[in-house]
């Protein structure tokens, strides 16, 4: 009798296990959503949004940081991977962009990740481009 109360008890435990693995795995290791179907918090110009960060940088930083921003400005540079507008905020895009020109307009969305300080610039990940 006691065995069979052991064995009903496994049983149970392993498919209560079975079953929180089932939903971690749908639930906490999902993908993330890609940027393209999100929708931006903000959108903003590329002077101005350096200017509001030479403002007051901690509370840029509270505002964009890890949110998904919306900019307009001139490509300045486009080196390796990397977009460069207004020679302040350096895009790094997903996908491979298509042929861009210096000083063409471009409007790009990407997610605000930090300032680096040694090369004065605003990063920019995930970027696409929306229209130029």
């Amino acid at each position: 009798m006691k065995a069979k109360t052991v064995r009903t008890v496994i049983l149970i435990l392993l498919l209560q296990l079975t079953g929180f693995c089932i939903i971690y795995y749908k639930q906490m290791l999902k993908p993330p959503t890609p940027i393209t179907y999100i929708e931006k918090e903000y959108s903003i110009d590329a002077k101005a949004i350096y200017m509001e960060f030479q403002s007051d940088n901690k509370a840029f930083d509270e505002k964009y940081l890890n949110k998904i921003v919306g900019i307009t400005g001139i490509v300045t540079a486009v080196k390796d991977s990397l977009i460069i507008l207004n020679n302040k905020i350096v895009c790094i895009p997903n996908l491979k962009f298509r042929t861009l020109k210096i000083n063409q307009p471009i409007k790009i969305k990407g997610r605000y990740i930090g300032y680096d300080e040694l090369f004065d610039n605003i990063k920019i990940n995930e970027c696409i481009i929306e229209s130029f």
